[in-house]
């Protein structure tokens, strides 16, 4: 049964939250929101209400489900200073290490190649001799179980789903970033082979010891030292400047009051700290 929609206005505002504080989170979401409305078209397309619009109110119900992915997507602006800082350090030993964005995969599942499936939020690579090496792997989540989501995912992908032949998949716009923040695009499509069984086929390494980065918000519940889910020892947690009942609220606030101004020019990714 699907969620009812949520009501924007009832959004609680958690204690302590103060106008100055959501001032400054809501410039930085919408002067660094190009995310925002990744797979939204048709909450954002949708016409908007005279009435509402007039009032600074342009939408008010929500489904639970857009709500959900604005939310992770508003988590992710938030989160990308984090892992600019996580590039940087490891830049600092592997020169020519890039963040990149909208990573997908295929496994290979009774033989034959899956459909493409989100890997992971954003991964960091190097290019080493006509190989690419996969040296970090970044999970951000919103909710208040932020750390057991990841864990959920890193298990689900690396323990035991990664194959020989499964291919990493770079598509045709995804976006690469180095330590200094410069940005380029894929021009088209990118396809990296796990283990491919032949020297001409372009390869990915690392995917089974790559690093793990856990960006939560804060509050979340944290990956524990015992967890269930088995996960390698090598993962590192990190904390958003922001609560998942923020998130709530300033995703409310937002979403609220979408209007047709231009956006205004992104503010430097350290603007928060």
């Amino acid at each position: 049964m699907d969620a009812p929609p949520i009501n924007l206005v009832d959004i609680p505002r958690p204690a302590g939250y103060t106008d100055e504080v959501l001032a400054a989170q809501r410039e930085f979401a919408l002067a660094n929101g190009g995310k925002l409305g990744e797979r939204l078209d048709v909450l954002f397309d949708a016409p908007v209400d005279a009435g509402a619009e007039a009032l600074g109110l342009v939408r008010r119900n929500v489904n639970a489900g857009h709500f959900r992915i604005f939310k992770g997507n508003l988590a992710e602006v938030f989160a990308h200073p984090v892992q600019l800082d996580i590039l940087r350090g490891i830049a600092a030993r592997e020169p020519g290490a890039k963040l990149v964005s909208g990573v997908r995969m295929r496994l290979v599942e009774n033989g034959k190649l899956s459909s493409s499936r989100l890997f992971s939020d954003n991964i960091v690579l190097v290019e080493r001799q006509g190989r690419v090496e996969v040296l970090a792997v970044c999970e951000v989540k919103a909710g208040f179980k932020g750390g057991q989501e990841a864990t959920e995912q890193i298990f689900e992908w690396i323990e035991g789903r990664i194959t020989d032949g499964s291919q990493l998949v770079i598509p045709r716009g995804s976006r690469f970033i180095d330590e200094l923040g410069n940005v380029t695009a894929a021009e088209r499509e990118i396809v990296l082979t796990w283990r491919p069984g032949r020297r001409d086929v372009p390869a990915v390494t690392g995917l089974a010891g790559a690093e793990r980065h856990l960006i939560t918000a804060r509050g979340a519940s944290h990956l524990g030292a015992n967890s269930a889910m088995g996960v390698a020892p090598n993962v590192t947690s990190h904390v958003l400047p922001i609560s998942s009942a923020e998130l709530d609220y300033l995703a409310g606030t937002l979403l609220g009051r979408i209007t047709r101004t231009p956006r205004p020019p992104a503010l430097p990714v350290d603007a928060l700290r």
